[in-house]
């Protein structure tokens, strides 16, 4: 899993849930992170609104869940 433009590059907790934004003929990734906290993490849905901002539902049991870049 290569980290672009990552948030974070490794797992931190027990699970964590991924992101990946591929070229649109799917050659290229434009940008891949984890995402999660220090405990379970886990990604239910992703959308994207029309500037390409993604937002991510799921569940934590993270207190240190990032809900902002850093």
């Amino acid at each position: 899993f290569p980290p672009v433009g990552a948030i974070r590059s490794t797992v931190q907790g027990i699970s964590e849930a991924f992101i990946i934004k591929l070229s649109f003929d799917g050659n290229f990734i434009l940008y891949s992170t984890f995402i999660g906290g220090e405990q379970e993490d886990r990604a239910h849905a992703i959308a994207v609104d029309i500037n390409g901002i993604a937002y991510i539902t799921g569940v934590t049991t993270s207190y240190g869940f990032p809900t902002t870049p850093n």
